[in-house]
């Protein structure tokens, strides 16, 4: 079991969500950045489909019950310490029963994860544990997780701590390439050219669903289209409802909408368009769809090359008061069966 001994304002448990049921009205959700899991799951070397917690901003305090956990951290760089010691971020190391670990304030995103070894293990619903917040489904009975809950874990296959993996380049990109939207072509020439000039300022009007966007200048209008039927949106589309202020649609987004889209964010910028953080301001960077496709061919590649990627973290043992949560003896040979083979 893990324990939450105190909860940050957002922590939920979340996985790969739920594709293919949006024609249902089920949007898809899952973790807001897809890398940062696939991170965690090759520093523990297991299954990128296992559940893990998000943390939107800050993190809280956590406590293993029963055996030693395998834990790993991703995302956006917390403040993080264990029993007191601090701790660095994007790392493999070993929770021990009694041993407190303390995630503090998001240092360069907003959303971070923990990983545990075997996975959080809550009961899937409708084919996945993540928590979608509106429809009170997947998680721990739907809702953010708060201080006392204990999550079951799965089983652990096993295997290294004490590995590092280098930040990912999506914290601190404020260029984010899109594609024209559906409905862009109801908005005139002039406004999408202005939209691309455009710098935006990333507001903490934001959530899971959806984060509101300021432009640095007037708010955009349609010349058509303000009352055209609701069909399906997809994730990363960038909506303009009527004040002209437009809304990046996030994981949690709604099925349908009706609000003219201008751009859709590419699929390999998703994860770094949901780490902005609030007051931030970036802009638009229009794509062609082959360099959408050659960008996520890349992405995936990344994914794929991780666990080549990983190095062992390298701490001076005097610094060290949680030695006992690291991996000191592979590799290690004894002389004296070396004399007797």
């Amino acid at each position: 079991m893990l324990e939450i001994v105190s909860a940050g304002p957002s922590l939920t448990i979340q996985d790969r969500g739920r594709p293919g049921l949006q024609r249902f009205g089920i949007t898809q959700g899952g973790v807001m950045d897809a890398m940062a899991l696939a991170e965690g799951a090759a520093l523990l070397g297991q299954c990128g489909d296992l559940a893990v917690i998000e943390m939107a901003g800050f993190g809280g305090s956590f406590r293993a019950h029963g055996a030693t956990l395998r834990i790993a951290l991703t995302g956006a760089a917390m403040r993080a310490r264990l029993d007191g010691q601090a701790l660095p971020w994007n790392t493999s190391f070993a929770l021990e029963p009694g041993m407190t670990l303390e995630i503090g304030a998001a240092e360069n995103g907003v959303y971070g994860y923990l990983h545990v070894g075997g996975g959080v293990a809550t009961p899937e619903q409708i084919g996945s544990r993540s928590t979608h917040l509106r429809s009170a489904i997947g998680g721990l009975d739907g809702r953010a997780l708060a201080q006392g809950d204990r999550l079951p874990v799965g089983q652990d296959a096993g295997g290294r701590t004490g590995l590092v993996l280098e930040a990912g380049k999506r914290f601190g990109q404020r260029e984010v390439r899109i594609l024209w939207g559906a409905q862009a072509d109801a908005f005139s020439p002039a406004e999408r050219e202005r939209f691309l000039a455009t710098t935006f300022e990333m507001t903490t009007r934001r959530d899971r669903q959806g984060a509101r966007l300021q432009p640095a200048g007037d708010p955009f209008h349609a010349e058509t289209a303000l009352t055209g039927v609701s069909d399906a949106v997809v994730l990363g589309d960038i909506q303009v409802p009527g004040d002209g202020m437009p809304v990046a649609l996030l994981a949690d987004r709604q099925p349908t909408g009706g609000y003219p889209r201008i751009a859709t964010v590419i699929s390999a910028d998703l994860a770094a368009m949901a780490q902005i953080p609030g007051h931030a301001t970036f802009r638009f960077r229009l794509v062609e769809e082959s360099d959408a496709l050659l960008a996520l061919g890349r992405q995936k590649r990344e994914i794929a090359e991780l666990s080549r990627q990983m190095r062992p973290l390298v701490r001076d043992p005097r610094d060290m008061g949680d030695l006992l949560a690291f991996n000191l003896v592979d590799g290690v040979i004894s002389a004296r069966e070396e004399e007797t083979s």
